[in-house]
Parts: C-alpha cells; structure tokens; sequence
C-alpha cells in the first residue's frame, strides 16, 4: 500500500500507471480466480473476494489523481459522490475498500512515517476484524501479518529508486505466482474452491 502510494507520487505519467495498474488488475483478476477455485465472473459465489488486490490499487490511484486534479466542468460534489462510488466498487475485492482507505491515507501523510504506519496499521486492524467476523476467523488472523511491513517501511528513505526493473518484477510477479498457487490447489484438492 505505502508503494502504490509512493508510485503515485513518483510517477512521470499518472495516465500510464493507471493503465498498468488496469491492465495487471484485469490479468491479476483471472490468475486470482485461478489461484482460489473460483468463477472468473464476479458475484456468482459470493460478495467476497471476487477479485485480487490488484482492483483496489487501480482504484486507489485513481482516486488520489481525482482529488489532485480540477476537470473542467465538474464540481466537488459531483467529484466526491465519484470518488465515494469509487472506494466502494472496491468492496468485492481482496482487501476490499481497505485497501484504497489506507493508500489515500499513507498518501495524505508522506514524509511522516509513524503517521503512515499508524494510519495503515488502523486499517489493517479494521480489515482483519471484519474478516475474522465476517468471513473466515483464520483470514482475519493472518490478515494482521501486514503488520510486518513496519520494519521494510522504516527502511525505505522516501526516495525513487533507480531499478527501474524491479516494478515489472513485481507486475509480473503477482499473476504469475497466483497461477502457481492454482496449479498447487487442482494438485492437491482437485478443481475445487479453496477460498472460504
């Protein structure tokens, strides 16, 4: 969450990033319905998780370059009822609107690490409460593990880095290991479900 944020910041072409955010959630979209067992099209077997992570992150960046640009001929309010729709589109997703709540809020807060951190953490918290309540009690534990960030946070000095590489590694990286997971799920439990 921290680097998507900080992507948004650093990028040169919030157009081009928004697109390979769009393109790796569509891509992500199907390796995570492959990953867990589930229907490619969304809502058929629940509300829950009905698409990677990917989504919310698009959405994220979406919204922070709506409440960073005027657009001629809308007004804030139309702007806000946009952005609210927005957040909330995230709901069926991994991570849910959580996760562009907890961008925008990291994004608000550069420079200030403890209130990043704090600000994330709360979100992170809410998030797994709702999952151990809601969805499944093992997800909402594992959900805090996001908590070990802190220390890869505390590490990173607010500055681009020069390997320029390393963001397709970590575009392809997450598909690509979702279909893995699948391939491990039909080995190990056949083609069935294995989320929730």
């Amino acid at each position: 969450m921290v680097f998507i944020a900080e992507g948004y910041h650093y990028t040169r072409d919030v157009k081009k990033y928004l697109l390979r955010l769009g393109i790796f959630a569509i891509i992500s979209h199907f390796a995570y319905c492959f990953a867990f067992g589930l229907d490619f099209v969304p809502f058929r077997s629940g509300v829950f998780n009905q698409t990677s992570v990917m989504y919310p992150l698009f959405v994220a960046v979406l919204v922070l370059w709506l409440q960073d640009t005027e657009i001629k001929g809308m007004s804030n309010t139309i702007k806000n009822i946009l952005i609210f729709i927005l957040i909330w589109t995230a709901f069926p997703a991994d991570w849910s609107c959580i996760a562009v709540l907890a961008i925008i809020g990291i994004h608000r807060n550069r420079g200030n690490l403890n209130k990043q951190t704090l600000i994330m953490m709360l979100w992170v918290l809410l998030y797994a409460a709702i999952s151990f309540f809601f969805v499944n009690k093992t997800y909402g534990i594992v959900s805090l593990f996001a908590f070990l960030v802190y220390p890869l946070m505390k590490q990173y000095n607010g500055e681009r880095g020069k390997a320029g590489w390393l963001k397709w590694f970590f575009y392809i990286y997450y598909p690509a290991h979702l279909v893995i997971i699948g391939i491990l799920r039909i080995m190990m439990y056949g083609d069935v479900s294995i989320l929730f």
